[in-house]
């Protein structure tokens, strides 16, 4: 905690709190974010997982180091999403995996 990173590292952080920011939360900046939490529902349905992925997507190519993004949403039967996002960027290809538990805590599986 507290320690400087860079290159991919910084990235995929700053992209987690892309997702993790609720839009408007930023006042320089009102089209920042998207609260992947709060879509968590109690009957999320198949569409509303795949409108996750690709509202994951989007929120990531604002990053302008991010050239593109393609991101699979699998809802487990317990209500926890997996999350895996192919990243393209400025700084190389890479990999980032999450779990959002239905309580809204976020877990990182794999990253840069």
């Amino acid at each position: 905690m507290g320690q400087t990173v860079s290159g991919l590292t910084a990235l995929a952080q700053a992209l987690i709190r892309r997702i993790t920011t609720p839009r408007g939360r930023l006042l320089n900046d009102p089209n920042y974010g998207y609260d992947i939490a709060g879509e968590l529902e109690d009957d999320v349905t198949t569409q509303q997982v795949a409108a996750i992925g690709a509202n994951v997507d989007a929120e990531f190519l604002k990053d302008q180091r991010v050239f593109s993004s393609v991101t699979t949403v699998t809802l487990q039967t317990d209500g926890q999403l997996d999350v895996a996002s192919q990243v393209q960027s400025a700084l190389g290809p890479f990999s980032l995996v999450f779990s959002l538990s239905p309580s809204g805590i976020l877990t990182i599986v794999s990253g840069p």
